[in-house]
């Protein structure tokens, strides 16, 4: 399936980052689905529903509204609680009610998230959490320099917050941090961390930098009843250790980098032969050029010397002339009178 940027494919793109940031979300709920049904909305090509499978869910399905996203998700990850179905988040056709409800880097793509809350909300369980991820308005905009054509709003905390209040009586509003690996918190457990407030870079060299202490994106728990501790302490702080795919990253850079290198060098001494051909080809125009002038000029020289001989020629045929016309004058008889 083609990697188009409406959302993260495995495998279509060469960057660790992405695979690290939509991964965490998925290890982050993963302690909280063993024996429990799932929803997983907006699931894509599926490989988040696949591992909340894996860990230990009673039953997880996996919904999307792309048929394309949901044809690779089938053909592609199989398991005995799994399944995938085509459906529209505005209007889940479902009756079951679900333990855990994801939703992760929807939010921003639809239009009314108010529907997307309520049919979250209606599929619910009494006792039941849902988490929801979106992108950081502060920190999105700076890392990317061009609006994403398939986000119809990114939002700040503020914004987030105020539309999950009027869905769900209780929610907490963490961030998703890149420091060693991706931490989902608070910012005040950052203290004494290393808090990385910048993207890595990606294969095009741009590289985002957001404001100090933010998020690059919120990930909102909420449930119709109060969250209990236990639940928060079953949920994993550093979810990924993502040294060896920033590594990965690096190096691809990296080599990416040496090989323009290698392209670029290979090109200049491409072209200072060319350009080492055109100057003795400009050398021996201006010789050509040089042996033109010299001969012109030595023609010059002849044709002066020439028209010289010439006018010594016609000056000597006239003075002929003049000489003959003065014998004839002195040879003609007289004439009597």
């Amino acid at each position: 399936m083609e990697f188009t940027g409406e959302r993260y494919v495995p495998g279509a793109t060469a960057s660790g980052q992405l695979y690290v940031e939509h991964m965490s979300r998925y290890a982050y709920a993963s302690t909280l689905v063993r024996g429990k049904t799932i929803l997983d909305v907006g699931c894509g090509c599926g490989y988040g529903t696949h591992y909340l499978a894996l860990r230990g869910a009673a039953f997880a399905i996996g919904i999307d509204r792309a048929q394309e996203a949901i044809d690779f998700a089938r053909t592609t990850y199989k398991h005995p609680a799994l399944r995938f179905a085509v459906s529209d988040a505005y209007q889940l056709a479902l009756k079951d009610r679900f333990h855990l409800v994801t939703c992760f880097e929807v939010f921003e793509h639809v239009e009314d998230p108010g529907a997307l809350l309520s049919e979250m909300c209606r599929v619910l369980r009494d006792d039941g959490l849902v988490l929801i991820s979106t992108p950081n308005r502060l920190t999105y905009r700076k890392a990317h320099s061009e609006r994403n054509p398939f986000h119809f709003k990114e939002y700040d905390e503020d914004e987030f917050i105020e539309i999950l209040k009027h869905f769900f009586p209780h929610s907490l509003v963490f961030g998703q941090f890149w420091i060693e690996g991706m931490f989902m918190g608070r910012r005040e457990e950052l203290s004494g961390k290393v808090l990385r407030s910048s993207v890595l870079p990606e294969e095009d060299g741009k590289s985002g930098a957001g404001p100090q202490g933010e998020p690059d994106y919120f990930l909102a728990i909420c449930s119709k009843c109060p969250i209990q501790d236990t639940i928060l302490g079953e949920l994993v702080q550093i979810s990924i250790d993502c040294k060896q795919h920033r590594l990965r990253d690096i190096k691809t850079s990296l080599s990416k980098l040496e090989k323009d290198f290698d392209d670029r060098g290979k090109w200049a001494k491409r072209l200072d032969g060319e350009l080492a051909l055109k100057d003795e080809t400009i050398k021996r125009l201006h010789a050509e050029l040089e042996s033109l002038r010299e001969e012109f000029d030595e023609r010059g020289r002849w044709a002066l010397s020439l028209d010289k001989q010439v006018q010594e020629l016609r000056a000597y045929i006239e003075q002929l002339k003049q000489q003959q016309e003065i014998s004839i004058e002195f040879g003609k008889p007289r004439q009597e009178t």
